[in-house]
């Protein structure tokens, strides 16, 4: 109930806007608590005899109302809170004038309007109105001392009355604010956080999905890079098999000679299909590694060898999509770097999404300068110092110097609506910088081609 009253006020220009009230609701209490405290110290001012001071309230709570109604119909929030300031600062200071001067209750009351302009209109405001308050006070205490106290407009013997009367009601005004203040604020937090979590399950959601998006990318890829290996598996074993078929022969003539140079054969050939099973189980797991979720587990690592098997699926995998799509491919490995500490499937997916996006400005390029372009894209690596480099050069177009500052932006992308969806390089970047505590860079010359930097501490 008390929620609906205090929507009663909200201007329209908010509730249209639809943004977080919470401060517009701030505002709104406050007047109504401060009209309702206004309305509640009426009976106060009547038992002490102070006719004038309860038609002071009485024009202050109606004051309050009629500056919620203007609020409510478009005058400017700052407008009406420094309107509803003023008003209880002139208020205070005829209070306190009634009550005997500069040690009264009212002229306490002085200092309730920074902590209310705090609420209402931030810090800067409430510096002003503090600066007003201590002016106000100085004001008062400079006329005491020329003229003398002013005369106490009620009886004296009810002075502890309309004392601790006073300090009770200010105190009551006091912790209500505060805990409006303060349940506004947990409903503020329980609402961010809210929407923390959505947009934590939403990332999640969008990096699952460019993770899938990229695996459908190697998809053709590794069915022609896991061709191969099924390929020499089966023709070996074929040809075991007649070379078991004459091993057979050999033996029932009692030619052991011979059957000595087939089983050796036989041998050789076994370890090939061994070799080139084991090859084909690592593309699987590599692609099983691939789809899965990140462990954040750093593994000892071949860089080179990392590098090479994601260039050649992202290669395979565009040729399966456009048979027309062909690039030089170049690899330029460091065979001293050993074995580096990393997330494997986190790093592949950023070397992944580097390559396809090279292949992928090389084919803008040739499509639109003709058959004398070749196009190239070149994978490196290198040790420097405690450091290893990883860099992907293609030569692309290139990358406008306008949007250089963008690139790793989420959500930014350069690519046609439905070819990208502008959180590879941010995904990328993300990876290296925080995961690996790395460092993604670029550089890039218009017309001549762009390279990606990765560089990984040893």
């Amino acid at each position: 109930m008390i929620r609906k009253l205090i929507d009663t006020f909200l201007p329209g220009t908010a509730e249209n806007k639809g943004h977080d009230l919470r401060s517009e609701r701030i505002f709104i209490s406050v007047l109504l608590i401060s009209a309702l405290a206004d309305l509640l110290g009426i009976s106060l001012a009547i038992q002490l005899q102070l006719t004038v001071i309860g038609y002071l309230l009485v024009s202050n709570a109606i004051i309050n109302l009629a500056l919620l109604v203007l609020y409510k119909y478009g005058v400017p929030k700052n407008l009406v809170a420094h309107a509803f300031l003023l008003q209880h600062a002139i208020s205070f200071g005829v209070q306190a004038w009634y009550q005997g001067g500069l040690i009264t209750p009212a002229t306490a009351a002085y200092f309730l309007l920074p902590a209310v302009t705090i609420l209402i209109l931030g810090k800067r405001s409430a510096i002003v109105w503090f600066v007003i308050t201590a002016l106000m006070i100085t004001g008062f205490y400079l006329y005491e001392v020329r003229y003398g106290t002013p005369t106490v407009h009620y009886p004296v013997d009810k002075k502890a009355y309309l004392f601790y009367g006073s300090v009770l009601s200010t105190n009551i005004s006091i912790f209500i604010l505060l805990l409006v203040y303060e349940n506004s604020k947990n409903k503020a937090l329980r609402l961010a956080e809210k929407r923390h979590h959505d947009l934590v399950i939403t990332q999640t959601q969008l990096i699952q999905a460019e993770k899938m998006a990229s695996l459908g990318e190697l998809t053709a890829g590794i069915a022609h890079e896991i061709q191969n290996p099924l390929n020499f598996v089966n023709n070996f074993s074929e040809v075991n098999s007649e070379l078991i078929d004459e091993l057979n022969e050999e033996i029932g003539k009692g030619n052991l000679d011979a059957a000595r140079v087939l089983a050796k054969s036989i041998l050789e050939n076994e370890k090939k299909i061994v070799h080139h099973g084991k090859r084909a189980d690592g593309i699987v797991k590599g692609m099983l590694q691939h789809s899965r979720s990140s462990t954040g587990v750093k593994e000892p690592t071949d860089i080179n060898v990392l590098a090479d098997e994601y260039l050649r699926l992202a290669y395979h995998g565009l040729r399966a999509k456009d048979k027309s799509f062909n690039a030089i491919m170049k690899t330029e490995f460091d065979d001293t770097i050993g074995l580096v500490h990393v997330v494997p499937q986190d790093l592949g997916r950023v070397i992944l999404n580097l390559i396809t996006n090279a292949f992928y400005a090389v084919t803008e390029k040739k499509n639109s300068t003709g058959p004398a372009y070749e196009p190239t894209v070149t994978v490196s690596t290198q040790k420097v110092n405690d450091t290893v480099e990883i860099r992907v050069r293609d030569n692309g177009n290139g990358i406008p110097i306008n949007i250089r500052d963008k690139i790793f932006q989420p959500f930014f992308t350069t690519k046609p609506t439905g070819h990208g969806t502008g959180l590879g390089l941010s995904m990328s970047y993300d990876i290296i910088t925080k995961v690996h505590e790395g460092e993604l860079t670029v550089e890039s010359k218009s017309g001549e081609g762009s390279e990606f930097i990765i560089q990984l501490p040893c």
